[in-house]
C-alpha cells in the first residue's frame, strides 16, 4: 500500500502593493512556518495550500492575515 505524498505551498500577497509570490514548496506545515519566518520579512497575507501528489488535489489549509515576519 502506497502512502499518500503531500507537499505544502505558501502564497504571500503584499498588503501594500498586492504583489504575490509563491514560496518554495515544503514537505510539511511545520517547514512552511519555518520558511516564512526565515525568508518572509514583509507585511503580507499568507495562504497555505496542501497538494496531494496522488490525485493532484489542491486545498487551502490555512489563511494568515497581516503576517509581518514574526
Amino acid at each position: 500500500m502506497r502512502k499518500d505524498i503531500s507537499e505544502y505551498h505558501a502564497l504571500t500577497i503584499d498588503v501594500h502593493n498586492g504583489k504575490s509570490y509563491w514560496n518554495k514548496r515544503q514537505k510539511d506545515i511545520k517547514s512552511v512556518y519555518a520558511h516564512l519566518k526565515r525568508y518572509c520579512k514583509r507585511h503580507c497575507h499568507v495562504f497555505i495550500f496542501k497538494k496531494n501528489q496522488k490525485d493532484s488535489e489542491i486545498r487551502l489549509v490555512e489563511q494568515i492575515q497581516n503576517y509581518n515576519g514574526n
